[in-house]
Parts: structure tokens; C-alpha cells; sequence
């Protein structure tokens, strides 16, 4: 079935097992999946995946950004996350303190 939910979660499934197996930190989110490491793990991984659901007659489309930048000291995706989180509760006590 075209666009069959559970076959797009199986896909995302595998891929996810292919990202596992390289090691590499990730989050897989509603819209897509963050892969955080090496620019040439992450490529290899990326290729890995392609390779793993074409094999398995699926056709595969990726939509691929690269954040590089020089001297960057990796960030677990999570930490980066509640970094914004807490980011956002200074902005909404500020707020509230300003309304008083």
C-alpha cells in the first residue's frame, strides 16, 4: 500500500538499526532523524542505510543537512535540548516577573 504508515515505521526501523550499528548518536524525531558524529561516520552511515532498504526493494529519498562548523566540541543532542528547554523557562519567568 502506498504510503502505508507501518511500512514507513519499519523503514525508519531498519535505519535506525543501521545507525546503531555505526555507533553514532541520534534522535529520531516526527519529522526526520538527527545523526550526530564525524562528517565521513555520518556519510558512511547514510550510505549504509540507502543501501540496507534499497536491498530490500524499498525506495529510498533522503533530505540531508550538514551543520559543520570549526573548533565545535560535540553536544549530546540531548543536552543541546534541555540547554534550549531551560533557555525558554528564563525567558517565561522573566516574562512573568515583568507583568507584575
Amino acid at each position: 500500500v502506498l504510503g502505508d504508515p507501518d511500512d514507513d515505521r519499519r523503514q525508519i526501523a531498519k535505519a535506525v538499526e543501521v545507525i546503531k550499528a555505526h555507533g553514532l548518536e541520534h534522535e529520531v524525531g516526527p519529522s526526520g532523524t538527527t545523526i550526530v558524529g564525524p562528517l565521513r561516520d555520518v556519510i558512511l552511515c547514510l550510505e549504509d542505510c540507502h543501501e540496507t532498504l534499497a536491498a530490500e526493494g524499498h525506495k529510498v529519498r533522503s533530505v540531508v543537512e550538514f551543520d559543520i562548523r570549526q573548533n565545535f566540541r560535540p553536544n549530546p543532542i540531548r543536552a543541546q535540548v534541555d540547554k534550549v528547554t531551560e533557555h525558554l523557562t528564563e525567558m517565561r519567568e522573566g516574562a512573568r516577573r515583568a507583568d507584575r
